[in-house]
């Protein structure tokens, strides 16, 4: 992410100098659709600092690619104000959640209770206690679990994933441990359901003091702008853009 940010930051340098030096007249639109982590905000750190740039949409994703202010490339926080109050990072955990989508989620839970897809993430959810148990400091948020295969117990799954992170494998303790949790119903639960629900509850948290936070930096410049949904979300994790113009 932070290539591509400094990548792009420097063609939109050269075009901005290029355009002051010799189209003194010309008016750019940045157009950013799902600009991912870091770039959102570069968008924005250009668009406020340009003389040509005249307006700006984004409708971010990959909120979990966000680095602090305190890094070469910080995506967040953007406005003093945030900063001020003492939002100077967000952990990996809440920006991992901002990029789901509760429609979605609500809709899988209403309707497809007995699909693969709540097994596997239950399932999941046991492995994540072995890889900590392995490897502490291990974020699972930086592994994506491969999916079940056809017939896979829950003792193969975990291990194919285990392996794939160059971890030993299950030992008979803890294969009886993960055992004993897969044959809980946790997916049709009320703990499953409060746990998850709230999870994706304080995602939307998250996600709006991300854009909360853009939207005073913008506005901290004397620059107005708007938010709001652009298309059905459940078409896309993120459809909130930012618009704003100067």
């Amino acid at each position: 992410s932070s290539g591509i940010n400094a990548e792009y930051g420097e063609i939109l340098k050269e075009v901005d100098a290029t355009n002051q030096t010799n189209f003194s007249s010309s008016r750019i639109l940045l157009l950013g659709l799902h600009p991912c982590g870091n770039l959102g905000s570069y968008m924005l750190k250009l668009f406020k600092g340009s003389n040509i740039c005249h307006g700006i949409l984004i409708v971010s994703c990959c909120y979990l690619y966000i680095d602090s202010q305190d890094s070469c490339m910080g995506g967040f926080p953007l406005s003093y104000y945030v900063q001020e109050k003492g939002f100077l990072e967000l952990s990996e955990e809440v920006k991992h959640q901002a990029c789901h989508n509760i429609e979605f989620y609500l809709h899988r839970l209403n309707n497809h209770l007995n699909d693969d897809n709540q097994l596997v993430q239950h399932w999941r959810s046991i492995a994540d206690i072995f890889i900590a148990k392995r490897d502490p400091s291990y974020s699972t948020r930086c592994y994506k679990f491969k999916k079940r295969k056809n017939g896979e117990t829950i003792e193969e799954f975990i291990d194919r994933n285990l392996k794939i992170l160059e971890m030993p494998p299950l030992q008979s303790e803890e294969l009886s441990i993960a055992v004993s949790l897969s044959k809980i119903n946790q997916w049709k639960s009320w703990v499953y359901y409060f746990v998850y629900i709230m999870k994706i509850t304080l995602g939307l948290i998250g996600e709006s003091l991300i854009l909360a936070d853009r939207t005073l930096f913008l506005r901290e410049g004397g620059i107005d702008c708007i938010v709001g949904p652009v298309f059905n979300p459940e078409e896309s994790p993120r459809n909130t853009a930012i618009i704003a113009a100067k």
